[in-house]
């Protein structure tokens, strides 16, 4: 469907986890070893889409932007 779409994605700094986003407001945590779903963030204020993100060096904070007037982390 429609909220299945991907719109972004980022490895760590490492290469040890890669996180994505899509329409359905989840925000996506996978180990790289073995592409195992490491969390599931469900995303505040999305409005859209989360429309991009990043991930901390520590990988202890993920930080978000939506289709709204705010900024999460």
């Amino acid at each position: 469907g429609d909220t299945e779409r991907f719109f972004c994605g980022q490895f760590s700094h490492d290469g040890q986890l890669f996180i994505s986003s899509s329409r359905d407001e989840h925000i996506r945590v996978l180990d790289t070893e073995d592409w195992a779903k490491k969390e599931d963030i469900l995303a505040r204020d999305v409005g859209w889409s989360v429309v991009d993100l990043d991930i901390s060096p520590d990988h202890r904070t993920i930080i978000y932007s939506s289709w709204s007037n705010k900024i999460y982390c």
